[in-house]
C-alpha cells in the first residue's frame, strides 16, 4: 500500500465547475466555496499551478465572482467545456506541462463533473485528492456515494484542512500562521 503524501513540488489543483448559477441549489455552497478559497489561497502561497473549469458558461454563469477574481489574479487557466469530464486535452495538456502528477480538486456536482474527472485523470494515471468538504451535489446522497465511489477507484478522500497542513508541513514555515487564519 502506497500512503498519499502531498508533495508541494507535484501538486496541481483543479476546481470544477463553482458557477454562478452551479451553486445555489448546493446545500453546502458557504462550505465549499469557503474551503475552495482555502485551496486557491494556498496554491497561491506555494507557486502550485492552479487550472478551473467551466461548464457551458453562456448557461450557468460564470465561475462565482469570489473565486474568478482569486483564480485570475493567480493566472489560472480556464476551460470552458461541454463535456461533464474536465479532463479535456486543453486542461490535461497543461497539467501535463507542469510536470505534476497530484491533483486535489475541488467542486460541483461531485457525481457528474467531479466523478467523471476524478476517474478520467486517475485513468490518465495522476494521482487525485477530493476534500469532501470541497465538493457537493444538489442532493447529498449523490455527494455521499460519489465520494465512496472515488475511494473505490483509488483517489484519496480528505479534508480541505487536512491537504492544507500538508502543504504547511512545518509551523515554521513564512505561510502557516496566514493560511491557518483562513481555516478558523
Amino acid at each position: 500500500m502506497t500512503l498519499p503524501i502531498l508533495q508541494r513540488e507535484n501538486v496541481v489543483v483543479l476546481i470544477i465547475d463553482l458557477q454562478e448559477r452551479m451553486m445555489p441549489p448546493m446545500p453546502n455552497k458557504e462550505r465549499v466555496l469557503k474551503n475552495a478559497n482555502v485551496l486557491i489561497e494556498g496554491a497561491k502561497a506555494y507557486d502550485l499551478p492552479l487550472f478551473y473549469s467551466e461548464q457551458y458558461p453562456r448557461g450557468l454563469g460564470p465561475t462565482v465572482s469570489s473565486l474568478a477574481d482569486r483564480l485570475k489574479s493567480a493566472s489560472a487557466f480556464c476551460l470552458e467545456k461541454t463535456c461533464f469530464t474536465a479532463a479535456l486535452p486543453p486542461l490535461l495538456d497543461k497539467i501535463r506541462d507542469t510536470g505534476r502528477k497530484q491533483i486535489i480538486i475541488s467542486g460541483v456536482e461531485s457525481h457528474i463533473c467531479v466523478f467523471q474527472s476524478v476517474r478520467d485523470l486517475l485513468k490518465e494515471g495522476f494521482e487525485v485528492f477530493v476534500p469532501w468538504d470541497a465538493v457537493d451535489s444538489r442532493d447529498e446522497k449523490n455527494r455521499d456515494i460519489a465520494l465512496e465511489q472515488f475511494c473505490l477507484m483509488g483517489a484519496h478522500v480528505t479534508s480541505t484542512e487536512t491537504l492544507l497542513f500538508e502543504l504547511i508541513y512545518n509551523s515554521a514555515d513564512d505561510n502557516f500562521k496566514r493560511l491557518q487564519a483562513l481555516i478558523k
